[in-house]
């Protein structure tokens, strides 16, 4: 599947999740509402293809099969909060999970994603990173997956085996 930010995906519910193509969709929440030339612009979308572990987790939890059977929750998107509220939560997770400093972020959590993306058995090239993450530069993922300290030795010497 081709991930593509400028068309809309073909989710079955609400454009937020589709079980048939194993994708998460998100909406760009960053995108201008306007062009330079004040003209309206449409919403972007993004779609990150996820394990079937994940959707099949996100069903158990959501009941994803039965909403999709509903015609009334087709358009409805799963997650409704806003990007503070997000941000709350993620602070929340990470502080019960013992994470401190830097890392107990979103932007941390988005640099643990950049690194784990690169640093695998079988590393993603990093224009696709940068597609996942929904960058339209590649000198922006760079700067989520720099590594330093401690994951930079890690990665040197993973290098070398």
């Amino acid at each position: 599947m081709e991930l593509e930010r400028h068309e809309k995906p073909r989710a079955k519910i609400g454009a937020s999740i589709s079980l048939s193509e194993k994708v998460i969709v998100f909406r760009a929440s960053k995108e201008r509402k306007f062009d330079n030339q004040g003209r309206g612009k449409l919403p972007q979308y993004r779609s990150i293809p996820v394990p079937n572990k994940v959707t099949d987790d996100t069903d158990l939890v959501f009941d994803l099969r039965r909403l999709a059977r509903s015609s009334k929750n087709q358009d409805k998107p799963l997650w409704t909060m806003s990007r503070t509220t997000t941000w709350r939560m993620i602070k929340g997770v990470m502080k019960r999970a013992g994470i401190k400093g830097k890392q107990a972020t979103s932007k941390g959590l988005r640099h643990g994603f950049g690194i784990a993306m690169l640093s695998g058995e079988k590393a993603l090239p990093l224009n696709i990173l940068r597609d996942l993450m929904g960058h339209s530069d590649s000198k922006i993922t760079e700067i989520y997956a720099s590594a330093i300290g401690e994951e930079k030795r890690n990665l040197a010497l993973k290098a070398w085996e």
